[in-house]
């Protein structure tokens, strides 16, 4: 990775999804749908399509 890209990468927790894990296709389908809430309880406020 580009040193230029990693000015605030420490500031985030990254974590490898597993594709098998339950919770771990429901996080992905409320992203995808625009809906849920994430683990601090705050809601999707606004998705785009762009064609």
């Amino acid at each position: 990775m580009s040193p230029d890209w990693q000015v605030d990468y420490d500031s985030y927790n990254w974590v490898k999804l597993n594709p098998h894990d339950s919770q771990t296709k429901e996080l992905v389908q409320q992203y995808f749908s625009w809906t849920g809430t994430d683990r601090d309880g705050r809601k999707f406020t606004e998705g785009k399509i762009f064609k």
